[in-house]
């Protein structure tokens, strides 16, 4: 009796060894796929810098003294960041608000700048970390590449002294969009005004409620209404975050803290040959 008693012991001894070597084989080979993902994912990131086509995120601004050469800015995705920590930018790093939004109401320029604003970084970033609890649409809404024609992003530019977002909703449909900033000279704004596209300054009296207005007018026309504002809702939240505020509140706040932001980085002139 004592015998089988042994035997059965030493079998269970013998199941437990084994499932514990079994085990440790696993949890060697998870850390070992760990290590080759984060490679992979350093070597994708920087593929992500390197390629003309996900990051060609560069914006000419036309520049103030006559005759001299504009100023270009480099829109730095933190997203196709692999190292930690990720490159810190002070407000004296970037272009300034209205450098900006010269840039874009430029009759020359800024077609060009328009399209430089939006990038792909969402969808590759997204491949690679196998984040798909995000729908495709919603990364396509966030990149200007929506079936709806609607599109949503945030830039971080210098404001006085100050880091602050400027946000940019688009509705291709009818050719139109919100920009939401800080206060911008007359000439700007009504450029804008005169493009289709409403300029808000978000400390205005009754801002949100005017951008709330506006977003509803341009959504109304497409598929679904209620549901491409929720579309756009759930793009704003890929660069900014979701704190249970409405869309136009959240758009008019300029103590928002962005989750993936986009810094426009003013590029450094390059010193004269000698």
């Amino acid at each position: 009796m004592q015998n089988e008693i042994f035997k059965k012991a030493q079998a269970a001894a013998g199941k437990i060894g084994n499932a514990a070597n079994a085990l440790r084989a696993a949890q060697e080979a998870q850390r070992v796929a760990q290590e080759a993902y984060r490679a992979a994912e350093v070597e994708f990131h920087a593929a992500v810098q390197a390629s003309e086509w996900v990051h060609p995120l560069q914006l000419v601004v036309p520049n103030k003294n006559s005759g001299a050469e504009p100023v270009t800015a480099s829109i730095d995705d933190m997203i196709t960041h692999a190292e930690e920590p990720k490159p810190v930018y002070k407000s004296a790093d970037l272009l300034s608000h209205t450098e900006l939004l010269a840039a874009l109401t430029d009759p020359v320029l800024g077609p060009k700048n328009f399209e430089a604003i939006w990038g792909n970084a969402l969808t590759y970033s997204a491949w690679l970390k196998g984040q798909y609890d995000v729908q495709p649409h919603i990364r396509d809404i966030a990149e200007n590449r929506s079936i709806l024609g609607l599109a949503i992003t945030t830039l971080w530019v210098r404001y006085q002294e100050d880091t602050v977002p400027v946000h940019f909703f688009m509705c291709n449909k009818y050719k139109s969009g919100v920009i939401v900033g800080e206060m911008a000279p007359l000439s700007l704004t009504d450029a804008f005004n005169k493009a289709g596209i409403r300029y808000f300054n978000r400390h205005s009296f009754a801002a949100a409620a005017g951008v709330k207005i506006a977003l509803e007018g341009m959504t109304r026309g497409v598929p679904m209404p209620n549901y491409a504002w929720d579309n756009v809702a759930e793009a704003f939240e890929l660069r900014n975050p979701k704190d249970g505020r409405s869309l136009p509140v959240r758009m008019v706040d300029r103590t928002l803290k962005p989750t993936c932001p986009k810094y426009v980085v003013k590029n450094k002139a390059a010193k004269p040959a000698v």
